[in-house]
């Protein structure tokens, strides 16, 4: 995710919840400080769609 400086201070004084969707391991291994991890696969998951992704690229389930 690509920030100017004006933005990213901006989002820093956001005062709500923050979520982020990523995978346990994603998260842990870098989040920004008091956000909530709440993950829409778990790492199985994540690891079986970067596997597919990987093979098959962006256009092929997208329908694009």
């Amino acid at each position: 995710m690509y920030f100017k400086r004006k933005e990213l201070e901006k989002f820093r004084c956001f005062k709500g919840p923050l979520i982020d969707v990523r995978s346990p391991s994603e998260y842990y291994k870098g989040h920004m400080p008091n956000s909530i991890n709440i993950p829409l696969f778990d790492d199985d998951e994540r690891s079986i769609i970067g596997t597919i992704y990987k093979k098959e690229g962006r256009k092929k389930g997208s329908g694009i």
